[in-house]
């Protein structure tokens, strides 16, 4: 193998993060991105409960102009995260499930004004599924030589948008130049 092998997986990635960077730009509602495991490729490599339950990365406007980054809270997966993986969610700015109140079950970001940048966003939540649930952006075949799962990613989006520059411009008596 060489890294030339790998530049379709790099460029997949890369799509993923334009996409979500996208639907944020646009002020979409709500996205939820889930990693789904292509069966045939997992067979023998990950148990059904796995199989049942990807890993997914969601992001929601809040009525005060946070945006609200989600990954899966511990109870939702198949095993607890292990102390290396909840090191990496701390360090892209989770807070741990619950610790923001109830209503906050999974790992939750929540970010504001310039952190809202859609870029910034879409790379922190693509990573976060590349290096926290170690999903890949690898071809079937590469993934095949690789002897890892191929995952496929299924995007729901939300029709309803909001005008996110809008609303920031009232809120706070900006007048548009």
């Amino acid at each position: 193998m060489n890294l030339e092998e790998f530049a379709p997986s790099t460029a997949r990635r890369e799509r993923a993060v334009a996409r979500m960077a996208k639907y944020i730009r646009e002020g979409r509602d709500y996205v939820t991105l889930v990693a789904e495991v292509n069966l045939i490729s997992a067979h023998g490599i990950m148990s059904d409960e796995e199989l049942n339950n990807g890993p997914y990365v969601q992001f929601a406007w809040r009525d005060d102009l946070r945006l609200q980054i989600e990954t899966q809270g511990d109870q939702f997966r198949h095993k607890p995260y292990e102390p290396s993986e909840r090191r990496m969610l701390i360090n892209y700015g989770y807070s741990p499930p619950f610790s923001l109140g109830e209503e906050f079950s999974n790992w939750t970001i929540l970010r504001q004004g310039e952190g809202c940048h859609p870029e910034s966003v879409a790379r922190c939540m693509i990573d976060t599924l590349w290096w926290v649930h170690f999903t890949n952006f690898h071809s079937f075949a590469l993934a095949q030589r690789l002897g890892v799962a191929h995952y496929h990613y299924n995007w729901s989006v939300t029709p309803s948008r909001r005008d996110i520059a809008g609303e920031i411009q009232k809120r706070y008596g900006i007048n548009p130049r």
